[in-house]
């Protein structure tokens, strides 16, 4: 995957209208967080809509980094 092109994509039903958020956490200094406990953390892309896809997204920064997908509504937000 280093190097090469992805499609990243996710089908979401929610009875609300939602945010779903694709992100991108890495390392500084071999941590995931900074010294207030604050996640390095880069949005990749961001979706008003029932489905969260993104082509064509280059992976080729450094490979201890981690994608996430997180979902906000009215009611709620998760990360995954």
């Amino acid at each position: 995957m280093i190097g090469e092109d992805v499609t990243l994509s996710c089908l979401y039903i929610t009875g609300a209208p939602a945010r779903v958020s694709w992100l991108k956490h890495y390392m500084v200094n071999g941590s995931y967080v900074d010294e207030n406990k604050i996640a390095f953390v880069t949005t990749l892309k961001v979706f008003v809509d029932s489905i969260a896809f993104t082509r064509d997204l280059n992976y080729s920064d450094d490979p201890s980094s981690r994608l996430a997908i997180c979902f906000e509504n009215l009611f709620a937000s998760q990360c995954l």
